[in-house]
């Protein structure tokens, strides 16, 4: 695996480089390249299998690399950018990673690169990615990988009525009371689903609107709620310090 390492400050850089040989010994790194021209110069030349790239370069943003050439492979963003590219990041099947970058989250990119087993970078999504950056609006999930033995499946969101977490593990509920496993986390589903439609009224919860039929007055000043589909094993109980939120999120405040 040939790694081009896109980033200005040279201490990342040998740290990045350091981490990639923890994590995969047999990659190679390409290259350092720490100006939007002089990737350009390095790609026009050889095109890397993986591109780790720095969000902010000493010329400018780096996503002025793909408005100047078309870059035919994978990217893993580095960024420590506004909420708005980060959702587009992810929406667009675009890895990132914040800073300071772990080993264990750089392993993890390198996972779901391999498992997506996407030889070429498409660049309608980065096209995307782009036009969300630039008018500065948030983009939310429209679907959702579920695992099902080895096999990942894509599910609409419109097809969920809620989220759950269970022994480390979360599940998406379909609209036919069908527990589903995904590869995600309660918390950054509640930060990538539209809030209009999506609250998570407790740490292991999010529900969507249409799934709520009643809430009712609980202990400790709480709520707790009858939904659609229900499930007998879950508590369906907004906590104390979500109550008001809740109740304007309910009522379309």
């Amino acid at each position: 695996m040939r790694v081009l390492i896109v980033e200005d400050e040279a201490p990342a850089a040998r740290r990045l480089t350091s981490l990639l040989k923890a994590i995969r010994p047999s990659a190679k790194v390409v290259g350092v390249c720490d100006t939007i021209s002089a990737v350009i110069e390095h790609l026009s030349v050889v095109q890397p299998d993986v591109l780790l790239c720095d969000i902010e370069l000493a010329d400018g943003l780096s996503f002025g690399i793909w408005e100047e050439i078309e870059v035919n492979c994978p990217v893993i963003f580095i960024t420590a950018y506004d909420q708005y590219a980060v959702r587009a990041f992810r929406i667009n099947s675009l890895d990132y990673l914040l800073k300071p970058i772990k080993e264990t989250d750089l392993e993890a990119a390198f996972v779901r690169f391999e498992q997506q087993q996407k030889p070429l970078f498409e660049s309608k999504l980065m096209n995307e990615l782009l036009s969300a950056v630039h008018r500065k609006e948030p983009q939310y999930r429209s679907r959702i990988l579920t695992t099902q033995g080895r096999t990942m499946v894509p599910v609409a969101i419109s097809e969920l009525s809620h989220f759950y977490s269970e022994d480390r593990l979360c599940f998406g509920v379909s609209r036919d009371g069908k527990p589903l496993l995904v590869n995600e986390s309660i918390s950054r589903l509640a930060e990538e689903l539209n809030p209009n439609d999506w609250f998570q009224i407790n740490r292991g919860q999010l529900v969507h609107i249409d799934s709520v039929v009643k809430a009712s007055p609980y202990l400790n000043h709480r709520l707790k709620l009858s939904l659609k589909p229900e499930l007998p094993s879950l508590s369906n109980v907004v906590a104390r310090e979500r109550v008001n939120a809740f109740r304007s999120w309910l009522s379309g405040v």
